[in-house]
């Protein structure tokens, strides 16, 4: 599941291929899927080293802007290949949400929600 919190699409190929199952729970009931599909990609993607510099107000830059955008085309990268896998979308956590609702709930996800819609 942490591989697909990163979204690091050769570790979860390795374990899939190990005969990790795609369609595991961890303790609140979120699967790598969900994982992969809700989660941000990490600041350091876009060049932003704390929070301070991750204020809103602050115009993002074009290189920034660019960086945001594969991280987050990374990440649809990595839904398809658990889709593809046998991830199951319709698998609910212990909050009662599934992978694309978990993609819907971050801003700039677009192409992670495209990716679940198929």
């Amino acid at each position: 599941m942490w591989a697909s919190l990163d979204a690091d699409q050769d570790y979860i190929r390795l374990l899939l291929e190990h005969a990790a199952p795609p369609n595991q729970q961890d303790v609140r009931g979120k699967t790598a899927l969900m994982y992969a599909a809700g989660s941000p990609p990490d600041a350091s993607y876009i060049g932003q080293r704390n929070q301070k510099e991750a204020v809103p107000e602050k115009p993002m830059r074009r290189d920034d802007r660019r960086r945001l955008e594969q991280a987050w085309q990374n990440r649809a990268d990595a839904v398809r290949l658990l889709l593809t896998s046998g991830a199951d979308p319709a698998i609910r956590d212990a909050d009662g949400m599934t992978a694309l609702d978990w993609a819907i709930a971050q801003t700039g996800g677009q192409a992670v929600e495209e990716a679940l819609r198929g």
